[in-house]
């Protein structure tokens, strides 16, 4: 699985409501927000591969594998955070719409597993929405 093909269709998607979609490393280099919102960034976050179906040097494992997008959005519209709640519910909606049901070419269809709010502090929310594919681990990692 590759997260790239995930951030390439969160890009290119038809009225994407994101200024920016990145990767982990892209994350990993956030302090406390991103400077340009709403943002997305995509990690792989889970892999498990069933025991191998072959014997001696070949390899065929099936690997599921759970990717999230973390949303970043701000909102201080309202001192009681109903702005930014309305707000992160269209964009949780326009991630499930761009990747629930979509094939990346390298593993199969994306399921929708979970959503779950991160953080919500200084008018800043953090969502994360994790989906769930599967595919094949072969001899030519």
């Amino acid at each position: 699985m590759n997260a790239d093909e995930i951030i390439a269709r969160l890009r290119t998607m038809a009225n994407s409501p994101f200024a920016v979609v990145d990767g982990a490393a892209a994350l990993a280099a956030i302090a406390d927000a991103p400077l340009a919102m709403p943002a997305a960034y995509v990690a792989i976050v889970d892999e498990r591969s069933e025991p191998n179906r072959y014997f001696g040097n070949a390899v065929g494992q099936q690997t599921g594998c759970q990717l999230a997008v973390i949303i970043y959005t701000r909102n201080v519209a309202d001192h009681v955070g109903a702005a930014a709640a309305s707000e992160i519910g269209a964009l949780k909606k326009a991630v499930r719409r761009g990747l629930v049901g979509w094939k990346p070419a390298s593993a199969e269809m994306l399921t929708h597993v979970a959503g779950e709010l991160v953080r919500a502090r200084g008018g800043v929310v953090v969502w994360q929405e994790t989906f769930e594919t599967t595919y094949e681990l072969t001899e030519g990692l």
